[in-house]
């Protein structure tokens, strides 16, 4: 056992390679790239000397590492190029409007391109805050345009705004035209509408105490927003659609909608109606609560499968050609159903609460009124299968 023990231990010793030098030849060397190689950067800092305003007129990532002063009748960065990013890092652009300076952020010039502004406020100047009507889809990310007298967000078409607020400006909030998204943005105490936006899309944004309408939208899709305390309506839509919307404590009609329709979508303790349904506007499943005015007024517009509950009125057909079917009214102070005007149709409603429910001017059609006074299987009164009647309880 010795014996064999020696001879592999032999046998190891033999056969083992002769180890290199470990002592490095260097300094290890980097590996990583530096930022100014993966995003070549331009610091951007005010000229005092000059003096002279801020111009972008070449390509390029560019940011700031200061508040940037606007001067007198000037913009506090002028943007004259495309494929341009601005990244403003927390800081902000001022103007002064005592000394009547200009535009905060303004692209001039048509058909520039890939224009992106992010991170960062823009304020007091006399124009818009941000300007970019002649950018062809730039992209605003996490902007605040506050205190400007002119629009806090004046955008060209297919802008994309993510993130964005516009509080306290002169005229609106957010005014922007042809294919635009925003998403997230959020517009309070403006001097005119929150948002004044045709043909976009937006999603998740607020309209909050504004001069005007909170949502003034032609031929736009809004999801998942909410407006309250503006001076006028909440949501003004023409020929659009809202889904899934709010709207609280307007002074005027919580949705006036023309030409669009309204799916899944509340109103709630509005100074006025809390829909306003005219021009073939329509609501669908949507609810109408605490309105001073009716829940749902139809004027040439269809209310569909919705609800009003505690409002002046339920459902209030004042003009000609409309549509209420399948609705539900509860617990409003005066009728639950009312026509004032001719040529409108009512089918399928029910009706509980005060004892006027359904209150229908001549020279309108209606199914049957079916009026329920007990518990239990109705299926033997006078026509409670008929299927358009209405039900009064």
């Amino acid at each position: 056992m010795k014996l064999l023990m020696t001879m592999c231990v032999v046998g190891l010793t033999a056969g083992a390679a002769p180890a290199g030098d470990l002592a490095p030849a260097g300094p290890p060397a980097p590996t990583m790239k530096t930022l100014t190689e993966v995003e070549p950067r331009t610091p951007i800092r005010n000229d005092f000397d000059t003096p002279a305003p801020v111009v972008i007129d070449q390509p390029g990532s560019y940011y700031l590492v200061e508040d940037i002063i606007g001067f007198p009748g000037q913009n506090g960065i002028t943007i004259a190029a495309s494929d341009v990013t601005l990244d403003l890092a927390g800081f902000r652009v001022l103007g002064n409007l005592e000394v009547g300076s200009n535009r905060g952020i303004d692209v001039v010039a048509a058909n520039h391109r890939n224009i992106t502004i992010r991170n960062g406020t823009v304020r007091n100047f006399g124009g818009a805050g941000v300007y970019t009507v002649f950018a062809d889809g730039a992209r605003l990310e996490d902007v605040t345009s506050s205190a400007n007298g002119a629009a806090g967000f004046d955008l060209g078409p297919s802008s994309i705004v993510v993130g964005c607020v516009a509080t306290n400006n002169g005229a609106d909030g957010f005014t922007t035209f042809q294919a635009a998204t925003l998403d997230r943005c959020a517009a309070s105490n403006n001097g005119e509408h929150g948002f004044d936006v045709w043909e976009s899309a937006m999603t998740g944004c607020v309209a909050d105490s504004n001069t005007l309408t909170g949502f003034n939208l032609l031929r736009c899709n809004i999801a998942s927003s909410e407006a309250r305390n503006n001076s006028e309506h909440g949501y003004f839509l023409n020929q659009g659609s809202a889904e899934g919307c709010t709207s609280f404590a307007n002074t005027m009609s919580g949705f006036r909608v023309q030409r669009g329709v309204a799916r899944g979508s509340a109103a709630i303790n509005n100074d006025a109606e809390g829909f306003a349904l005219v021009f073939n506007g329509r609501a669908i499943d949507c609810v109408a609560s605490s309105n001073a005015g009716a829940g749902f007024l139809v004027d040439g517009g269809s209310a569909i499968d919705s609800t009003a509950e505690n409002n002046a009125i339920g459902f209030d057909a004042t003009g000609s050609a409309g549509r209420i079917e399948g609705c539900q009214a509860t617990d409003n102070t005066g009728n639950g159903f009312r026509a004032t005007g001719t040529g409108n149709f009512f089918a399928r409603n029910t009706s509980t609460g005060f004892p006027l429910q359904f209150n229908l001017g001549a020279g309108n059609a209606w199914g049957p009124i079916v009026v329920i006074s007990g518990a239990g299987d109705i299926s033997a009164v006078v026509n409670a299968n008929h299927p358009w009647a209405n039900f009064r309880y």
